[in-house]
């Protein structure tokens, strides 16, 4: 169970940043660690798509400059005497993501750090999402059968490699704990030890480890994209190799 905390005491929340990049699990990881008791795992909290309307203002302001912010979403964990809070953050959120890294971690709060290995499903995982509109499994449509532009895919392949070193960059002096989506997450038979690892890393106690969270489609890339081999070439004649 989650720690209790005394009146008038210090709060004993443990704060988290889970620091990646989309597709990479970042969504399963949030709702696994948002499932134990006593944690709260926000989602992306500075996205923009979180903030419609007038109160898109608002999330400029928070984009250039988002600690007064965060904080106080921490705050209000605090005080409802919750275990560990949390959010999840992409570099794109934020204006400067590496200050708001190095400001988080110098405040005690702990940066996971979710990443995948494979950049070419990771890259064919996003331009899929972003060519059907579909991120999860919260939508009732048949697999569709898409055709992506070997161009975009080559130019989102170098994005995304240039982003991956960006957060190393960010993280290479910092201690953080590495979860890896094809070794802690692909298989639901690892969800144990993965949410005990971060529970671990977070200073609290873990159960079992359960989500209802689905993939977004049931069928494999190579029955989804028409023209998988031909992108598997374009990916290896770029010689980015897998990660």
């Amino acid at each position: 169970m989650g720690r209790s905390r005394l009146p008038g005491s210090e709060p004993l929340s443990a704060h988290f940043v889970i620091l990646g990049l989309p597709r990479t699990g970042s969504s399963l990881l949030g709702a696994l660690l948002d499932g134990q008791p006593g944690v709260s795992c926000d989602t992306e909290i500075l996205h923009p798509c979180m903030w419609p309307g007038w109160s898109r203002l608002a999330y400029w302001g928070w984009h250039v400059l988002p600690d007064l912010y965060i904080s106080r979403r921490a705050a209000e964990a605090d005080r409802s005497g919750l275990a560990a809070y949390g959010f999840k953050l992409f570099p794109a959120h934020v204006a400067a993501p590496r200050r708001v890294i190095l400001s988080l971690h110098q405040r005690g709060w702990h940066v996971i750090h979710i990443k995948r290995r494979c950049l070419f499903e990771q890259t064919l995982s996003l331009l899929v999402a972003e060519q059907t509109g579909r991120y999860d499994g919260t939508h009732t449509d048949s697999v569709p059968r898409i055709t992506i532009d070997p161009a975009r895919f080559g130019a989102a392949l170098h994005q995304r490699a240039g982003d991956i070193r960006k957060i190393e960059r960010i993280l290479a002096s910092l201690s953080c704990l590495d979860i890896i989506y094809e070794d802690d997450l692909a298989d639901s038979l690892c969800w144990d030890a993965t949410v005990n690892r971060v529970c671990g890393f977070l200073g609290i106690a873990a159960a079992a480890a359960w989500s209802d969270y689905a993939k977004t489609w049931s069928a494999p890339y190579d029955q989804i994209v028409v023209n998988y081999r031909h992108l598997r070439d374009v990916y290896r004649a770029g010689l980015l190799g897998e990660r």
